[in-house]
């Protein structure tokens, strides 16, 4: 089942299992609608009748700016080429992980005026998604 948007009630459940002041890495898994798709009311100064991938290019461009003044960074990034091992209708066009020094101030992030005026390019680009909540193991980079 396609998801998008994260719901409150996982949001809680990510307060609850990060603990407090640990860096944690969220790895990214996102499939684009061929065309993006805007909702009729939302204000767009952009051309509607662009790509979800030029779409959602507007959002990270600003968002990645709002992760590294959150003290994260985009540590990997990556085109898909083939899924290997997974369900024959997933299908994924970019993989990337970010690593966060809190999940204060991710939440901090997602909650800003800044990252409200442009998730609405995110949800019109993806078709799908995944964000997945990982703790590094020690040693690791």
């Amino acid at each position: 089942m396609p998801s998008v948007e994260a719901t409150p009630e996982a949001l809680e459940q990510l307060i609850k299992k990060i603990p407090s002041d640990q860096p944690f890495y969220m790895v990214n898994l996102v499939a684009y609608n061929a065309v993006a798709q805007y909702q009729d009311n939302q204000d767009q100064d952009n051309d509607t009748n662009i790509t979800g991938q030029e779409a959602y290019s507007i959002y990270s461009n600003e968002a990645v700016k709002l992760v590294e003044k959150a003290g994260g960074q985009v540590i990997w990034f990556g085109e898909v080429i083939h899924g290997v091992i997974q369900p024959s209708d997933e299908n994924w066009d970019n993989i990337f992980i970010v690593q966060y020094p809190s999940v204060e101030r991710f939440m901090a992030m997602i909650t800003s005026p800044e990252y409200l005026s442009i998730v609405q390019h995110r949800t019109a680009a993806l078709a799908d998604s995944r964000l997945i909540a990982t703790l590094g193991a020690p040693g690791a980079n």
